[in-house]
């Protein structure tokens, strides 16, 4: 596991609080129409929504998808080679923990909570992904971390 050798920058994430959504009925609709592939055609949505399927774009490109972040999974070997785990991590060296994330021949996902971050990290073995982040910790760039390991994915 080649990031947790790596220099990390001092540095934390933003963290911005957003308002309440400024969505009606229709937008909620259509994002949960929508929500599980975002390529589903306006035209189903529409059936589903009961609009037709230019209302169902405009108000998709306008009003929904700029409230929204579509994520791609990677997995160069198949998604049912990797394991996923959940870390909870406190360090001054947020930025440099998730740039040298980028390492890893996987999508990770990064939450910022109020004063940590949760990972969901993809990988091959949890024993490396344990050393690597003990090496960072006795490294100094962790201040604390809680690996958790699911048992099941439903």
């Amino acid at each position: 596991m080649l990031f947790g050798s790596s220099t990390l920058e001092k540095g934390n994430l933003e963290r911005e609080l957003e308002d309440f959504l400024p969505w009606d009925d229709i937008h909620w609709n259509i994002f949960y129409s929508m929500k599980d592939d975002v390529r589903t055609e306006f035209k189903t949505v529409a059936g589903k929504t009961g609009v037709t399927s230019s209302t169902v774009k405009r108000h998709f490109y306008q009003t929904v998808l700029p409230y929204c972040n579509t994520s791609h999974y990677f997995f160069p070997k198949g998604y049912e080679y990797y394991n996923q785990s959940f870390i909870i991590v406190k360090s001054d060296f947020e930025k440099g923990l998730v740039d040298s994330l980028r390492k890893l021949p996987c999508t990770t996902y990064v939450y910022p909570l109020e004063e940590e971050i949760v990972l969901s990290i993809f990988h091959e073995g949890i024993n490396d992904l344990m050393k690597a982040f003990q090496k960072m910790e006795e490294a100094g760039y962790i201040r604390s971390h809680l690996l958790l390991v699911p048992l099941a994915h439903w």
